[in-house]
């Protein structure tokens, strides 16, 4: 995971990044105090691990944690671990690693950041941090991911989640959501829709009522009213749904 800092206040982030690693603790997680267990597999461990050594290997420098084994006897556990001098072309700063790896890269300018995290193969999830609130949303609306977290942001169920490039197609949650479950109809003719009398919009929300070149009917989207269900997600409350608002199938 890479984390962009200015790069005046890079070696602050490199010490606040390995306090924060420092604290974690390693073992079964089955067990309350711990709080990083294993990875999935044998495989999956020593994937993270190549990952560190060829970083390190193109110049990145270790911060704290490393590849070495950590003397667990059972469990695929890896080091948490803080890179530094990382540069946007290694692997580790645009591939997931899906391990317990930080990667700081410093940047001169908003910019510059923004061309860095754009330049990942994923987009799934991002995350921004600041003081002015402008700039903070300018820059979410130019990163290429499915959601951004503002400042620690809480999740919200009604809104879509989901992610762009490597990360995925389609949303889950809100209305995004519902209309996976939808279906699209379109209608032609060899007659515009005012010789058969037809009405331009159709179904029970909006349409798509623009007729191309006088022989293609208006394409009719069924929807739901979804601003009931707004209400209902927000509130959690499953009895609240009533006949009136359940989807078409």
């Amino acid at each position: 995971m890479p984390l962009l800092v200015p790069r005046a206040a890079l070696q602050e982030a490199e010490s606040a990044a390995a306090v924060a690693a420092s604290r974690f603790i390693m073992g079964d997680p089955r067990c309350d105090s711990t709080t990083l267990g294993p990875l999935v597999s044998v495989r999956q461990r020593d994937r993270v691990r190549q990952h560190i050594d060829r970083a390190v290997a193109d110049g990145a420098r270790v911060v704290c944690g490393g590849s070495e084994p950590t003397g667990h006897s059972t469990g695929y556990f890896v080091r948490p671990t803080v890179l530094s001098d990382v540069t946007p072309d290694l692997a580790i700063a645009r591939e997931e690693v899906f391990g317990p790896v930080l990667t700081i890269i410093p940047y001169d300018s908003i910019d510059e950041a923004v061309t860095i995290a754009n330049s990942t193969d994923c987009g799934l999830s991002a995350a921004v941090w600041g003081s002015d609130d402008t700039t903070l949303r300018d820059v979410a609306r130019r990163l290429r991911s499915g959601q951004v977290i503002i400042n620690g942001g809480a999740w919200n169920f009604v809104a879509p989640f989901g992610g762009y490039k490597k990360s995925g197609l389609g949303r889950e949650s809100g209305t995004w959501g519902l209309e996976e479950f939808l279906e699209v109809k379109a209608l032609r003719s060899d007659r515009a829709s005012s010789a058969h009398g037809m009405p331009r919009t159709q179904g029970v929300g909006h349409a798509d009522d623009e007729v191309r070149g006088g022989d293609v009917l208006p394409v009719a989207r069924t929807r739901l009213r979804f601003e009931p269900w707004r209400a209902i997600v927000a509130k959690t409350s499953a009895k609240a749904i009533s006949s009136e608002h359940k989807a078409p199938r």
